[in-house]
């Protein structure tokens, strides 16, 4: 299991986001603990009015429990990774909200605690000991570190494979990206991964500065001088990125490897010179290229909308189904409980103890036997989207490709500033003038030739 957390405030965009059902094909909530509220939003309100006595400002701790692809986790897998959580970083008896999410045939957990708890301290009144109860924010510390033998433990449990990062003396991979990295990309239209190996192997493959500039341009980007940071690029669409955050290596490296930023032009005159040769040509090229992508999307679109539609109904329907069953196999056990003075020879007799037994063992059972349902429709959903999502990852692949080539075509019209251009141009008119010289002279040479008259010899008669 990959657990990514963060300590934050705002609990209202947490909620927006846990319950955002644009990006996410199915979202349901788990389970809610410690909050007299039904719903997220209200949950959350609670945990922020808590923390308000006290002077914590990030009451929530957020944390995402991802499976590896193609991994088959149960609810119980997911429930034991959670307890496991809770234990390392001491958070067993907290407020805890919990959701799940399905997106591209994978499936994901989130869970919310709040972070603050009631602690008893000893104080002095009145030159009296006391002890009194306050509210007081937990204090996590290196809780990344915890996570980190918290998932190694869980891919051990599980009999899954160790990512890189999590083995021993193993590193993570460098093409791993942050949240803020992917909606940028998003943006962008771009597939993050991708745009991070282009960065990284033009810098390796670079020797000077200048080459690294020269090998950008021709990917259609621009290494400048940052305001705040050191070194950015300029996006042939003109959004700046962060240099150390694409290349993977931290400021005080780049500036060993580059040298000193002040040598490169700012951001304002990158961004001009982007402008200047960004022509009406490669706008038109560019609308082309993204039109067809997004041509090509809308089938899978539609056919994802139609599955997930179609998903949700047979949700709805197996919820509205197992309620009426769980309304009337609850009333069987309540009619069970006699009342009245046979209720009370029940309980002298310890007849009514043992039909409590009964009960709580059959409704565990019906509980299992629900959940066991859901399990098996969610398995099948999951499977029905995984085999539909193989044709967008094929066409993923495909447009990543035709993105490199489209950005490798840019570059090289990039490259190509107007001395170059007008140096190149004068070569070829150079070379066909030549070339017509040529033709002309053979031309010459053949109606020469031709218009040659035979000699007379001697035995010709004179005219």
């Amino acid at each position: 299991m990959i657990l990514k957390a963060s300590q934050r405030a705002g609990g209202r965009s947490l909620a927006m986001h846990l319950l955002n059902t644009q990006d996410n094909e199915h979202v349901s909530i788990h389970s809610m603990r410690g909050v007299a509220s039904q719903n997220v939003y209200g949950a959350f309100q609670e945990i922020e009015c808590i923390a308000s006595a006290t002077n914590a400002t990030k009451p929530f701790f957020s944390c995402a429990i991802n499976p590896p692809p193609r991994a088959e986790i149960s609810i119980d897998q997911f429930e034991t990774a959670i307890a496991a959580v809770e234990k390392k970083m001491g958070l067993e008896d907290q407020q805890r909200v919990v959701l799940f999410h399905e997106k591209n045939g994978r499936r994901h957990c989130h869970v919310c605690w709040g972070m603050v708890q009631t602690v008893t301290k000893t104080v002095q009144r009145n030159n009296e000991t006391m002890e009194v109860e306050q509210l007081a924010a937990i204090k996590l510390g290196m809780y990344k570190y915890k996570l980190k033998e918290v998932s190694r433990d869980l891919f051990l449990q599980f009999g899954l494979e160790l990512p890189k990062g999590l083995q021993k003396n193993g590193r993570p991979d460098p093409l791993n990206y942050d949240r803020q990295t992917w909606q940028q990309c998003a943006r962008l239209k771009e597939d993050p991964r991708d745009l991070k190996k282009l960065v990284r192997d033009t810098l390796h493959q670079s020797d000077t500065t200048k080459a690294f500039m020269q090998g950008l341009e021709e990917q259609g980007l621009f290494l400048a001088r940052g305001d705040k940071r050191g070194f950015v690029l300029i996006h042939h669409t003109g959004e700046i990125l962060a240099l150390t955050r694409y290349s993977g290596m931290k400021a005080k490296e780049l500036r060993d490897r580059l040298g000193d930023p002040a040598k490169l032009p700012t951001v304002e005159q990158a961004q001009d010179i982007r402008k200047e040769r960004m022509t009406k040509a490669l706008h038109q090229m560019k609308r082309v290229f993204q039109t067809k992508h997004k041509e090509e999307w809308q089938p899978f679109k539609k056919v994802v909308h139609a599955l997930k539609t179609r998903q949700r109904s047979e949700r709805a329907i197996l919820k509205r189904k197992q309620d009426t069953r769980m309304k009337e196999e609850s009333l069987v056990r309540a009619n069970r409980l006699r009342k009245g003075l046979m209720g009370w020879w029940d309980r002298f007799t310890g007849h009514r103890g043992r039909t409590i037994d009964r009960n709580k063992r059959e409704q565990d059972h019906c509980q299992r036997r629900d959940r066991a349902e859901q399990d098996k429709l969610i398995a099948r959903h999951l499977q029905e989207r995984r085999d539909v999502q193989k044709d967008i990852d094929r066409m993923k692949q495909q447009h990543t490709l035709e993105r490199q080539q489209f950005r490798t075509k840019m570059g090289f019209l990039f490259s190509l500033d107007s001395s170059k251009m007008r140096g190149l141009m004068k070569d070829h008119l150079k070379e066909r003038d030549g070339k017509r010289q040529e033709q002309e002279d053979r031309n010459k040479g053949k109606v020469r030739g031709r218009g040659r008259t035979r000699s007379r010899g001697p035995d010709d008669p004179s005219p």
